[in-house]
């Protein structure tokens, strides 16, 4: 199974693996509670390697199929990270090129890709969702054999109230393993939302050296994040008081006399 795939449904999860049977439970694993994704616009040794540094768990390269001859392989400066690309469309050819290159998913831009190629269990499918899918192609993309869902749209420097009802909009007809983009200027409060949104992790665009030390921040923000949220359902909610319309005090309709002979007792004549 792919190494993001795995990690995004622990996040989803909320918790750690334990062995099974007899066996010692070990110490309880840490990790972030969103998963940080540095996507990499302009890969290169330094750019590569600084991300990783400040705490980027996985990396994403941009992929253009028609761009060069040459086969796909490794980003440089990616050592042991686990690694993927972003792209139009994948054919069968650079799926299995990508693969053996050491590619751990691929996010999907386009509806163009070959079905059987979902389905591997070793690169892990991600499909790119725009904010304004409808419910119905939303339900449509779920029933489909990918593993996890970015939503496609370019991040803003401060996160809106309306943008996050757009990203839970999302999310609500997705489930889980969502990923969302996110800018290197938010901090704890907005990525806490996102969490408890539904979100297992984010993807911040890193294009210079600037961006990648940046990316410390953005780690650090989503370590401050709490292990538990105040949830809306523990929130205080406004209570509107109503009218007492309980039939003890609620006067009823006047009762109607009875003109029924047959109740009463008989008359002489």
């Amino acid at each position: 199974m792919s190494k993001l795939v795995q990690r995004l449904q622990r996040v989803s999860d909320g918790a750690p693996q334990q062995p099974l049977g007899f066996a010692r439970p070990a110490a309880p694993e840490r990790f972030l509670p969103l998963v940080l994704i540095a996507l990499v616009t302009n890969p290169s040794d330094k750019v590569t390697s600084t991300v990783i540094k400040n705490g980027a768990e996985f990396v994403i390269v941009p992929f253009e199929p028609g761009a060069s001859r040459a086969r796909p392989k490794a980003p440089v400066g990616i050592g042991k990270t686990p690694w993927g690309i972003r792209a139009d469309g994948v054919s069968e050819a650079h799926h299995e090129q990508l693969k053996s290159a050491g590619c751990d998913f691929i996010v999907i831009d386009s509806e163009a890709t070959p079905i059987r190629l979902l389905g591997d269990e070793d690169v892990g499918a991600i499909a790119a969702v725009a904010t304004d899918t409808e419910d119905r192609a939303l339900r449509a993309i779920d029933g489909l054999p990918y593993e996890a869902a970015l939503v496609n749209v370019e991040p803003a420097d401060t996160l809106t109230v309306r943008t996050m009802l757009e990203y839970s909009a999302v999310a609500t007809g997705l489930g889980q393993n969502l990923l969302v983009p996110a800018s290197p200027k938010w901090r704890r409060e907005e990525f806490e939302q996102l969490r408890d949104a539904g979100f297992a992790g984010i993807v911040v665009s890193v294009g210079t050296a600037a961006d990648a030390e940046a990316l410390v921040g953005v780690k650090d923000a989503i370590e401050e994040i709490p292990a538990r949220s105040r949830r809306r359902e523990d929130r205080p909610r406004a209570r509107v008081s109503q009218l007492n319309v309980s039939p003890e005090v609620q006067p009823g309709p006047p009762e109607e006399p009875d003109d029924d002979p047959d109740d009463g007792e008989d008359e002489d004549y």
